[in-house]
């Protein structure tokens, strides 16, 4: 309950160790147990392509947006 809305995952689409088939397996055990978990493959993204400038501005923002609101 601790990490309600608070965990992200991220893969590339073309990840080069093949992350994004553990995270995808591991997104249906999550949606079975009906976690409050984002977990998202990025398409097209490799291994070390994933977190491009823009990639890296959306979580900024996005993790800014929760620090934000814990703060009300």
């Amino acid at each position: 309950k601790d990490l309600k809305g608070k965990v992200h995952l991220f893969a590339g689409s073309e990840d080069n160790f093949d992350l994004n088939a553990s995270l995808m397996a591991f997104r249906k055990k999550a949606e079975s147990l009906k976690a409050d978990i984002v977990i998202e493959e990025i398409p097209g993204a490799d291994h070390f392509s994933l977190w491009t400038p823009e990639f890296v501005e959306r979580v900024h923002r996005e993790m800014d947006h929760v620090i934000q609101g814990s703060r009300l």
